[in-house]
């Protein structure tokens, strides 16, 4: 059975990657940080309860690593968004909450597939799916 890690997995958009997963037969589990300002009252009642829930955060290196143990594929939706009064944050989650993956994906020879999904691309399909793969020059990714 395949494994999937889904990032944000809490938030509107993972939480539906989250069900379609588990209904074709996936194994998931999410990794979310519950932020207080889009998960006012904790976990959600629609998280998938056949889903396992990581509370953790991309910023969190030990919390990713830990998350990545024995997944086949990760479906990236984690995200700060839509809060301008606080950009720093917006801006340190996003975009190294997001880097500091990569780097742990690269660094631990992961060799599962990435399917990220950004804020700018909602409603969007990739066409191609990137696969990591190590080589001479370092982590690099091929689109399948």
């Amino acid at each position: 059975m395949k494994r999937a890690l889904v990032t944000g997995g809490a938030g509107l958009i993972g939480s539906h990657v989250a069900d379609l997963l588990v209904c074709q037969g996936w194994r998931v589990r999410i990794l979310d940080n519950l932020e207080p300002n889009t998960h006012k009252l904790g976990k959600p009642v629609w998280i998938n309860r056949e889903a396992e829930f990581v509370h953790g955060d991309l910023r969190d290196r030990e919390a990713i690593e830990d998350a990545l143990s024995d997944i086949d594929m990760i479906f990236h939706q984690a995200a700060y968004g839509g809060y301008m009064p606080e950009m720093a944050k917006y801006v340190h989650v996003n975009s190294l909450g997001t880097a500091q993956m990569l780097e742990v994906i690269r660094e631990k020879d992961y060799r599962g597939e990435f399917a990220g999904g950004l804020q700018r691309r909602r409603g969007s399909v990739p066409k191609a799916r990137p696969r990591f793969s190590k080589g001479a020059a370092g982590g690099t990714i091929a689109a399948r």
